[in-house]
């Protein structure tokens, strides 16, 4: 290899005679690949640049099985300084971990398994929080709509489809808003509303009115069964409280 001392204060480190691959610009800048590369590269993160003009381009970091690949982030000459944040591969764990402010933050385990908070994740994500406050937000779904309905929904599927959902629904909006929570189940991925529990704690399986039944006719329900068409005569609801199949009451 040679290297070459252009005009501007470039250097450039050539593996041919025409292929420049290794640029330091004037600004001691490193580019490795075709030239032109500085370019697509943010301020912010331009100090070295890999670039190709015509290919995949890449990074490795290799390692032996017994130890790990490590990129670390600091801002400080000792202690927990030298590493605020980190990405880690660990070879003889196999495992992923992301660090923030000197600790760890997530890991995904040799199984796929993703930890937030945890070390040992022992599902396919398990968050933990030192924490039992009622307003700590250990995770939270959320939609930027304000409307009347906004909903945020999360569904439960198969390798046949669409199996279930869980619905919060606001009605109303702005500083009147108020939430519902909704079960949905699926019979050949159609979804059906099984029941709704309304922000004034009153519950409704087969109404989306519970607190008022059918036609207003019925005030104060706490719980409402219902089965039929809302305007129709007909339909049957029935409440069972048994121990099995052989000892129960009902009312229907």
């Amino acid at each position: 290899k040679k290297a070459l001392v252009g005009d501007f204060g470039v250097t450039g480190i050539s593996s041919s005679a025409d292929a420049t691959a290794i640029t330091i610009d004037s600004s001691e800048r490193v580019l490795i690949g075709a030239s032109g590369g500085i370019s697509y590269a943010h301020g912010d993160a331009d100090d070295v640049v890999i670039y190709q003009s015509d290919g995949n381009v890449g990074m490795t970091i290799a390692s032996a099985t017994d130890h790990s690949g490590n990129i670390w982030f600091s801002d400080g000459t000792s202690g927990a300084d030298q590493y605020r944040g980190w990405i880690i591969y660990n070879h003889s764990e196999n495992r992923l971990t992301f660090g923030s402010n000197g600790s760890e933050g997530m890991r995904i385990d040799s199984s796929g398994k993703v930890g937030i908070g945890t070390t040992s994740p022992g599902a396919l994500l398990e968050i933990q929080g030192a924490t039992n406050s009622e307003t700590f937000e250990h995770l939270t779904l959320r939609s930027t709509v304000d409307g009347n309905p906004s909903r945020v929904n999360m569904f439960f599927e198969s390798g046949q489809g669409q199996l279930a959902k869980i619905e919060a629904e606001q009605r109303a909006g702005g500083n009147d808003a108020y939430g519902h929570l909704a079960f949905w189940t699926a019979n050949a991925e159609t979804m059906t509303k099984a029941m709704t529990v309304n922000y004034d704690g009153t519950v409704g399986i087969g109404t989306l009115e519970p607190a008022t039944g059918y036609g207003g006719a019925i005030s104060n329900v706490k719980l409402a069964l219902l089965n039929g068409v809302s305007g129709n005569d007909g339909g049957t609801s029935t409440l069972l409280l048994g121990g099995d199949n052989n000892h129960y009451t009902y009312i229907s």
